[in-house]
């Protein structure tokens, strides 16, 4: 490429601006501009590739390799240090990668991920590939949130339990594991705000010193007696506002709803879903039997149920009778529909959640 006059001169007067200046316009530049940017020259280089590698996100198998080579193979042995986040979604070409990657060299990647010891948030997709070396050998004394995308196998599941256990430092953590999963000693995740996990995980987890803020719970047909076991560890926390149950097969949400007012009637919000293939609605009969749990909240401001087996013109009597057995509600969600207190009326303001 040929610069003209002009261009030389505005070359020459962006090396006279301070680095500061530099990195605060390299900061406002996209993945693949900062990439261009890095070949430029050995200044722009030196400032562009730490926001660079700062937020990785890999979604094929072929990026992934090549990341991890370019982790093992640089001549900059920092390059591995200036990873922040990674994340490893669902591979575009998931179904191809476990004929791709030889056993060596998931080991490779393995070993090359765990180079990354400034690594604060980690979110990995467990059928990509396997991170038993990860799990079992990778520490991060930075990490802060950890996400495993799918569920783990079995022989991962012990691993995951050391990884837990040398990164207490961890305040939102969401991982899928199987729904009968114990472990014999707790987990001790002293800072932990955020969990989003089965049952059996969250009754793993050592509850006594602990801050939650916010729980998202996978409900597998287990049983109430198991639910009441779980929750009612949490009644101590004050600290804890938000309770999402995320539905699988066939959940009596009148039976949850009772359960989490009995033991959590401290809690701000209060969200009933479910997974599009687990085909669960609630009746019109049973959220009114849900009016009568409502009565211990003293506190809980919004209710989401998502969608239920009624017709959208009674939903406001619904509502109506949820207002007037828990009257400290501002929002509810009914139907995928919002709805709003104003001036002691209720108001539908959106269509669309």
């Amino acid at each position: 490429m040929i610069l003209t006059r002009s261009a030389c001169r505005a070359a020459r007067f962006l090396f006279r601006l301070p680095n500061e200046v530099l990195t605060a316009i390299v900061h406002e530049l996209s993945t693949a501009d900062l990439a261009t940017v890095c070949r430029t020259s050995q200044l722009l280089r030196n400032i562009a590739t730490p926001w660079l590698y700062r937020c990785v996100r890999l979604t094929t198998g072929s990026r992934l390799r090549s990341f991890a080579m370019s982790l093992q193979q640089s001549l900059y042995l920092s390059l591995p240090h200036l990873v922040h986040e990674l994340a490893v979604p669902k591979f575009t070409d998931v179904h191809q990668v476990g004929r791709r990657l030889s056993v060596e060299t998931v080991e490779e990647i393995n070993v090359a991920l765990c180079l990354m010891t400034s690594l604060r948030t980690l979110a990995l997709l467990a059928r990509s590939m396997r991170y038993a070396h990860l799990l079992a050998h990778g520490h991060f004394p930075h990490l802060v949130e950890f996400h495993v995308l799918d569920e783990l196998p079995a022989r991962d599941l012990p691993t995951l339990k050391s990884f837990l256990d040398r990164h207490n430092n961890l305040t939102q953590l969401s991982v899928i594991v199987p729904p009968h999963l114990r472990y014999p000693a707790p987990i001790h995740l002293p800072k932990l705000r955020g969990f989003d996990g089965p049952l059996a995980l969250l009754s793993s987890l050592d509850l006594n010193d602990i801050s939650l803020t916010n729980v998202s719970v996978v409900s597998y047909p287990l049983g109430m007696n198991e639910a009441h076991a779980a929750l009612a560890k949490l009644r101590h926390l004050e600290t804890l506002t938000t309770v999402e149950i995320v539905g699988v097969y066939n959940v009596e949400e009148r039976s949850f709803v009772n359960v989490i007012a009995t033991h959590l009637p401290h809690i701000h919000n209060l969200e009933l879903c479910h997974w599009p293939e687990s085909g669960s609605l609630i009746s019109r009969n049973e959220a009114r039997w849900i009016a009568t749990s409502l009565e211990k909240f003293d506190r809980l401001r919004t209710l989401d149920f998502g969608r239920i087996e009624s017709f959208p013109e009674d939903d406001r009597s619904m509502v109506l009778q949820w207002y007037a057995a828990c009257k400290s509600l501002t929002s509810v969600v009914l139907n995928d529909r919002i709805w709003r207190l104003n001036n002691e009326d209720w108001i539908l303001v959106s269509e669309d959640v």
